[in-house]
C-alpha cells in the first residue's frame, strides 16, 4: 500500500523536511523536501538561543504548513546533537509541541548513525563490498561501518563543524596554526577509526556538506564522486578566503560560508588519514532512513 509520510531532521546547523511516497517500506517518490539553515547552535551550543528558537519555530511553522498541505498520514521528528546537549533543549520540545503540534524525538548518536545507514541503503546497494558511511553535522560527526550489507558498528563522535568553528576558527582567513589544531584534535578523537580500517573499502559521503562540494565542481547526478584531485583544487583556493570573500564565491552557498572552511579541513583529514582516493556522495541521509522505518 503507498502512504504519503513525511520525516524531520533538526540538526545542529539545518533542519529538514522530506515528504515522499512510501511503499513496501521503500521511497517511490520524493515529492517534497525542504531544508532551512536555523543555526541553533550557532550562539553556543550549551544553550540555544533566543534568535536561534526563533530561526526554528519559523522552520516549523513551514514544516507543519506542508505536511497538511500534503495531507501526510505520518510523520516522524527527530533533533540531534544541540538538542540533546543544550540545557533548554527540553523546554524548546515542549514549546513545539504545544505551540506548533509537532512532538520531536530526541535521539542519540548511535540511533542517528543507524537511521542515516538505513537511508544511504535506499540509494546504493550496500551488499558487496565494505563501506565506511560518514555524515558530517554540526555538533557530531557520524562513522558507520558496514560489510555487504551488514552493520558492523557505528560511532557518533563530537567533531562537527560547528564546534571545530567555534573552538579553532578564531580569525580570517583560518591561519595554518589553527588548521594544524583541528587535525591533532581530529587525529586524537578519529585515529582507532582508521587503524581498523583493512582492505578495500569505499567511502561514502552523506549529503550536506559533501553534495555542496560536488556541486561545485559540476557533478550533480545521484551517484556523484568526490575525487582527491579535484578536492584539493577546491581545498587550496577555499582556504585562503576569508568569511566576506567566501559568502560572496559563486560555488559556496551563502548559507555555508561560515563553516565551510572547517569542513574542508575535515574532509581533507579523512582523505590524508585513509588514503583513499574518492568519496562517493550520498543523496540520502537521515531523513530518508527515518521515513522509511
Amino acid at each position: 500500500m503507498k502512504e504519503i509520510k513525511a520525516a524531520i531532521d533538526i540538526g545542529t546547523n539545518t533542519s529538514h523536511i522530506i515528504i515522499a511516497e512510501i511503499e513496501d517500506g521503500k521511497i517511490n517518490s520524493i515529492i517534497y523536501r525542504k531544508k532551512y539553515f536555523t543555526f541553533i547552535a550557532k550562539e553556543g551550543i550549551e544553550r540555544i538561543s533566543v534568535a536561534a528558537q526563533e530561526r526554528l519555530y519559523r522552520a516549523i511553522s513551514h514544516f507543519q504548513s506542508e505536511i497538511r498541505s500534503y495531507n501526510c498520514s505520518a510523520v516522524r521528528a527527530v533533533g540531534t546533537e544541540a538538542l540533546r546537549l543544550a540545557a533548554n533543549g527540553k523546554d524548546i520540545l515542549q514549546t513545539i509541541s504545544n505551540e506548533y503540534g509537532l512532538d520531536i524525538e530526541i535521539i542519540s548518536g548511535e540511533r542517528e548513525a543507524e537511521l542515516i545507514f538505513k537511508g544511504v541503503k535506499q540509494a546504493f546497494d550496500l551488499t558487496v563490498g565494505k563501506f565506511l558511511i560518514i555524515d558530517i553535522g554540526g555538533g557530531s560527526v557520524e562513522f558507520i561501518e558496514c560489510d555487504h550489507g551488514e552493520l558492523n558498528s557505528v560511532e557518533s563522535i563530537p567533531i562537527g563543524i560547528a564546534r571545530l568553528y567555534k573552538t579553532y576558527h578564531k580569525s580570517e582567513p583560518i591561519p595554518d596554526i589553527h588548521v594544524a589544531q583541528i587535525r591533532q584534535h581530529l587525529r586524537q578523537n578519529c585515529e582507532h577509526i582508521f587503524s581498523r580500517l583493512d582492505g578495500k573499502i569505499t567511502f561514502i559521503g552523506s549529503a550536506g556538506t559533501f553534495e555542496a562540494l560536488i556541486q561545485s565542481t559540476g557533478f550533480t547526478n545521484q551517484k556523484a564522486v568526490l575525487n582527491y584531485k579535484d578536492f584539493n583544487q577546491i581545498y587550496s583556493e577555499w582556504i585562503m578566503l576569508d568569511l566576506a570573500q567566501r559568502e560572496q564565491h559563486i560555488a559556496i552557498p551563502v548559507e555555508r560560508a561560515m563553516y565551510i572552511n572547517v569542513a574542508i579541513i575535515l574532509i581533507k583529514f579523512l582523505f590524508d588519514e585513509s588514503k583513499v582516493k574518492e568519496i562517493i556522495v550520498s543523496p540520502y541521509a537521515l531523513k530518508e532512513g527515518l521515513i522509511i522505518e
